[in-house]
Protein backbone atom coordinates (compact mmCIF):
# COMPACT_ATOMS: atom_id res chain seq x y z
CA UNK A 1 0.00 0.00 0.00
CA UNK A 2 1.54 3.49 -0.91
CA UNK A 3 2.10 6.22 2.12
CA UNK A 4 1.03 9.46 2.12
CA UNK A 5 3.85 12.52 0.86
CA UNK A 6 2.27 15.07 1.51
CA UNK A 7 -1.06 17.34 0.50
CA UNK A 8 -0.79 20.92 -1.82
CA UNK A 9 -3.74 23.68 -1.11
CA UNK A 10 -5.13 24.95 -4.59
CA UNK A 11 -7.89 26.78 -3.42
CA UNK A 12 -11.11 24.05 -3.38
CA UNK A 13 -8.68 21.62 -4.59
CA UNK A 14 -6.28 19.52 -2.55
CA UNK A 15 -3.13 17.17 -4.55
CA UNK A 16 -2.82 14.50 -2.40
CA UNK A 17 1.25 13.37 -3.47
CA UNK A 18 1.55 9.51 -2.67
CA UNK A 19 4.91 8.14 -1.65
CA UNK A 20 5.51 6.19 -5.02
CA UNK A 21 5.60 9.19 -7.29
CA UNK A 22 1.50 9.22 -8.13
CA UNK A 23 -0.67 12.43 -7.38
CA UNK A 24 -4.79 12.46 -6.66
CA UNK A 25 -6.81 15.87 -7.10
CA UNK A 26 -9.43 16.06 -4.93
CA UNK A 27 -12.24 18.67 -4.78
CA UNK A 28 -11.95 19.48 -0.93
CA UNK A 29 -9.83 22.16 1.34
CA UNK A 30 -6.81 20.97 3.24
CA UNK A 31 -9.00 22.14 6.44
CA UNK A 32 -12.08 19.55 6.16
CA UNK A 33 -10.14 16.89 4.42
CA UNK A 34 -7.89 17.06 7.60
CA UNK A 35 -11.04 17.36 10.02
CA UNK A 36 -12.03 13.77 8.20
CA UNK A 37 -8.44 12.15 9.35
CA UNK A 38 -7.21 10.70 12.86
CA UNK A 39 -4.48 12.69 14.28
CA UNK A 40 -1.56 11.03 13.16
CA UNK A 41 1.47 11.67 11.16
CA UNK A 42 0.15 14.16 9.22
CA UNK A 43 1.23 18.25 9.99
CA UNK A 44 0.54 21.09 8.62
CA UNK A 45 3.43 23.83 7.85
CA UNK A 46 1.95 26.49 5.75
CA UNK A 47 -1.49 27.62 4.72
CA UNK A 48 -0.89 25.27 1.59
CA UNK A 49 0.71 22.32 2.81
CA UNK A 50 0.66 19.22 4.89
CA UNK A 51 3.48 16.65 5.33
CA UNK A 52 3.66 13.17 6.67
CA UNK A 53 5.80 14.04 9.01
CA UNK A 54 7.78 10.27 9.03
CA UNK A 55 8.70 11.08 5.11
CA UNK A 56 10.90 14.29 6.06
CA UNK A 57 14.50 13.41 5.05
CA UNK A 58 15.99 16.75 6.07
CA UNK A 59 15.01 20.35 7.20
CA UNK A 60 17.22 23.54 5.77
CA UNK A 61 16.10 26.81 6.72
CA UNK A 62 12.17 27.30 6.28
CA UNK A 63 11.78 24.56 4.24
CA UNK A 64 11.45 20.34 4.70
CA UNK A 65 12.54 18.26 1.68
CA UNK A 66 11.09 15.05 1.01
CA UNK A 67 11.67 13.28 -1.83
CA UNK A 68 12.64 16.00 -4.51
CA UNK A 69 9.99 18.17 -2.95
CA UNK A 70 11.23 21.13 -1.12
CA UNK A 71 7.82 22.42 0.65
CA UNK A 72 7.94 25.56 3.05
CA UNK A 73 7.39 25.98 6.75
CA UNK A 74 5.39 29.20 7.60
CA UNK A 75 6.72 31.11 10.36
CA UNK A 76 3.32 29.99 12.22
CA UNK A 77 3.79 26.68 12.14
CA UNK A 78 7.29 26.57 12.43
CA UNK A 79 7.96 26.08 16.37
CA UNK A 80 5.39 23.43 16.33
CA UNK A 81 7.29 21.51 13.80
CA UNK A 82 10.75 21.46 15.23
CA UNK A 83 8.77 20.65 18.69
CA UNK A 84 7.47 17.74 17.35
CA UNK A 85 10.53 17.17 16.12
CA UNK A 86 12.37 16.77 19.57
Amino acid sequence: MSTLSHIEGCGDYIKVHICDGKMLVVHDTIKRFLGNLPNGTLMRIHRSWVINVSRIEFIEGNMVHIGKTSIPVSPAYRQELLDRLG
